[in-house]
């Protein structure tokens, strides 16, 4: 049989236990014909690609990434790197030179990165803003500020959640709740052009390749405007894009939703909130804001209306769920609706989005019944460090061990796919590869290999695509990324490893361009 394209010269790791390694894979019409370690026939092929001995895998599958706001965050100004307030209201300052009154975004807001452990007030935003209103998100997405102009102009209705108020009873510009949040971020994103829409999805799918990256699951809807017409713009443009797309609709419609084609629905349909904004739903007080215990948005009957009908309709679910309250909510409901409906082996692939406090009972129910665990290593590595540990300054140790346990889930038998939550960390599978591998509490971390299946044959399982994607076989899509070396030999610096090809559907949509 004829080849359009035959890679060759590499040490291509398949994924695949029954036949784990290759030197060379042959395509045809997009699809992998065959794969082996002997050497190829090259009059086969019409196209010949020497690897030079460089690293294949399959494509990296990233299974929880919102999309426009990672294109947001790839076009605005970032304050992720911002040591103290002082720095945060320069960077402001100049991004408010430019003449008139429109509107100035930000985003990466991360308060506990902050010399000054407080966000800038809007009286403070004031004196550099000029005639400009302000919008800096939070790098978690759960929370904003605001400065006076944009307070007056949104007119955020009192009765919200998450207005802070200071100590003299005045408003200071922070919005810490989902509810609040989200009310802002549709009237400011109303006034968002389709092009400039258009500009964020282009920018999030580029730099998506260049990571390696060959499917996304986008999670948008019900975070952008209340038209939700960046979701439909993401649907739109797909067929464009130099990658796949996994469309996860943030909605509870189910009828909207089947009428679309999808087969999926939700992603950050948020039962709680947000560690670092204390939104998180605990089971017992861990924070002195606003919330001692957090806040669950849904009510048991919600929820289990919202489920029911959904796996009824043989959709996939996704629900978000971080602190051990929230997370007994969904399994107390889900529970029912499993057994209702006779769901034995999680035939629609429901998924729980972080599954982040929980503890060994919550571990062994959600894997009894299947339940796919969408989860970010990087979260785990940027905030449970042995030294200035973040999680452990929000609560106390012994829960602070119990956040994200990713070896306690894989010993016992779950199923985790990995994911950036991009952009509250950059959509880099590499990264998150190896945030997992190596996690500063030993007892957390997984093998390299274990942390590679993360983002490919468990993001294709949790995403029902393990019959087109995950492992390189005979039959599947010929999506690739070409690594300069092998991961397993150098565990300690994976996330330094440079992503030298992406290939989607035998189509190469990245190369590395030597300086």
């Amino acid at each position: 049989m004829k080849w359009d394209i035959l890679f060759k010269n590499g040490t291509i790791y398949t994924m695949n236990d029954n036949n784990p390694k290759a030197s060379w894979v042959g395509i045809q019409a997009g699809k992998i014909i065959a794969a082996g370690l002997e050497e190829p026939n090259e009059t086969n092929a019409e196209q010949v690609i020497d690897l030079k001995g460089q690293i294949m895998f399959p494509g990296f599958i990233d299974s929880h990434l919102h999309g426009t706001a990672t294109g947001e965050y790839l076009q605005e100004f970032n304050l992720k790197d911002a040591k103290n307030i002082n720095e945060i209201l320069e960077i402001v300052k100049n991004h408010c030179q430019v003449d008139g009154d429109g509107w100035i975004k930000g985003s990466g807001l991360d308060i506990r990165n902050l010399e000054d452990k407080r966000p800038p007030s809007r009286f403070e935003l004031d004196k550099v803003s000029k005639n400009h209103p302000v919008y800096i998100k939070n790098r978690t997405m759960h929370g904003c500020l605001l400065n006076s102009k944009a307070m007056d102009l949104l007119q955020i209705p009192e009765d919200l959640q998450g207005i802070v108020i200071n100590e003299e009873g005045e408003k200071t510009g922070e919005l810490s709740s989902d509810d609040s949040t989200l009310y802002a971020a549709g009237k400011i994103n109303k006034l968002t052009s389709d092009e400039e829409i258009k500009k964020y999805i282009h920018a999030t799918a580029k730099y998506c390749v260049s990571q390696g990256c060959t499917t996304i699951c986008c999670l948008d809807g019900n975070m952008f405007d209340k038209s939700d017409r960046d979701f439909y713009m993401w649907m739109y443009m797909a067929e464009q894009l130099p990658l796949h797309i996994t469309h996860f609709y943030q909605t509870e419609d189910v009828h909207k939703v089947k009428a679309l084609g999808l087969k999926q629905i939700g992603g950050c349909l948020c039962l709680d909130g947000a560690t670092f904004e204390g939104t998180m739903a605990a089971r017992e007080p861990y924070n002195e804001k606003l919330y001692p215990k957090g806040i669950l948005y849904w009510s048991d009957e919600r929820l289990y209306r919202f489920l029911k009908r959904a796996n009824e309709e043989g959709l996939q679910t996704a629900m978000h769920a971080i602190g051990d309250a929230a997370i007994d909510q969904y399994l107390r409901v889900y529970e029912k609706v499993y057994n209702e409906l006779g769901l034995e082996g999680n035939p629609n692939r429901n998924r729980i989005e972080h599954f982040s406090l929980v503890w060994p009972d919550q571990i062994k129910k959600a894997i009894s019944m299947g339940l796919i665990l969408s989860m970010q290593p990087i979260f785990t590595y940027t905030w449970d460090k042995k030294k200035d540990n973040v999680y452990e300054a929000l609560m106390d140790k012994k829960r602070a061990d119990r956040m994200e346990p990713f070896a306690e889930i894989v010993i016992n038998g779950g199923i985790i796919a990995g994911g950036s939550d991009s952009p509250v960390t950059a959509p880099s599978p590499l990264k998150g590869i190896h945030a997992a591998v190596n996690l500063e509490k030993e007892w957390k971390r997984l093998s390299v290999h274990e942390a590679i299946r993360l983002f490919t044959v468990n993001g294709a399982i949790a995403n029902r695509q393990e019959d087109k994607k995950g492992t390189i076989e005979a039959g599947k899509l010929a999506d690739f990324v070409v690594l300069d070396a092998d991961p397993y030999e150098n565990a300690d610096r994976i996330q330094n490893l440079k992503v030298m090809m992406t290939v989607v559907e035998g189509k190469v949509v990245f190369e590395h361009k030597y300086d």
